[in-house]
């Protein structure tokens, strides 16, 4: 996972980009903004027992998300109360990933940085593939592994997709001052899970494992795109 240092501030017309390595510095603490990401899952307390949803008994052993790149928007309220000519209401902070994050048994440190002390309106998150070829997660976006009715099963999709999360209330600004604030993008994979039947996915191919895939290996694309449009759907914004 990739996580941000020393931070270096690149202004161009459009955006402010902060490029860097890790999320401690040796000189010293001076992060201002923490990024987290968790999931509400009632599957982390035991792997092995099996949770009813809609027609399927599931146990979900895997959760794991990739991320390439988050960005924060700057409120109106900065534009209008700085004097500096080169940021407006439309730039933007890019942290550039990519970011794994491994999501069924608690929260998840994305990183830790020094932001300019002013309200960012909400978090934008990019999907993307996993490109480490070492990764298990290797070309794929999103991996949920478990059983479905006693049978292993595979979730993964590996689409591209740009996503904007905000506070339940939306009209609530992420506010970055000099004390250390804490935000967490939470997917709620208990939602998730229980707007799909998963009772419908097959072992099409009979080797043992049900693939849930865009490959469509099982006969189970349709599944995979449900669960791809869901995990879009029940991503949210929390403020700790």
């Amino acid at each position: 996972m990739k996580t941000l240092q020393r931070t270096v501030l690149l202004l161009s017309a459009t955006s402010l980009m902060l490029l860097g390595t890790s999320c401690t510095s040796d000189e010293g603490t001076s992060e201002n903004l923490r990024i987290k990401a968790s999931s509400t899952n009632t599957f982390s307390q035991s792997k092995t027992a099996a949770r009813t949803v809609n027609n399927a008994e599931v146990t979900i052993s895997e959760f794991k998300l990739n991320i390439s790149e988050i960005e924060l928007e700057f409120d109106d309220s900065y534009y209008e109360t700085t004097n500096d000519n080169f940021i407006d209401s439309d730039d933007e902070i890019e942290l550039r990933g990519p970011f794994e994050l491994d999501l069924l048994t608690g929260t998840t440190n994305i990183t830790s940085l020094e932001l300019p002390k002013a309200s960012y309106e909400e978090i934008e998150f990019e999907f993307d593939k996993n490109t480490d070829a070492s990764s298990d997660m290797f070309n794929k976006t999103v991996v949920i592994k478990g059983t479905i009715n006693a049978i292993p099963f595979i979730f993964w999709h590996d689409f591209e997709e740009e996503i904007e999360v905000d506070f339940e209330n939306a009209v609530t600004d992420i506010v970055v001052s000099e004390s250390l604030t804490d935000v967490t993008i939470n997917f709620d994979l208990n939602a998730m899970l229980s707007q799909v039947d998963l009772s419908l996915a097959i072992d099409g191919n009979e080797d043992g494992t049900i693939e849930i895939s865009p490959e469509d290996l099982d006969g189970n694309k349709d599944l995979a795109d449900q669960l791809k449009e869901k995990l879009k759907a029940v991503a949210e914004l929390l403020d700790d």
